[in-house]
């Protein structure tokens, strides 16, 4: 990640993925590899962030 904040490199690189200029899938296995805990950590309070639903546990 030559950038910081890493939170606006995953905006860009979401936006290039559904442009169609980025494979998201393998962007993030590259990053994953490159930058492993800083990344998932970064990744998860991102996702939080942007998408508190996923969190959400389904009432029965």
């Amino acid at each position: 990640l030559a950038a910081q904040p890493i939170t606006f490199i995953l905006d860009l690189a979401c936006l290039a993925s559904r442009r169609g200029y980025l494979k998201l899938d393998k962007w993030l296995s590259d990053k994953l590899r490159e930058h492993q805990d800083l990344f998932i950590q970064t990744t998860v309070q991102y996702l939080r962030k942007k998408a508190p639903q996923l969190l959400q546990i389904p009432s029965k």
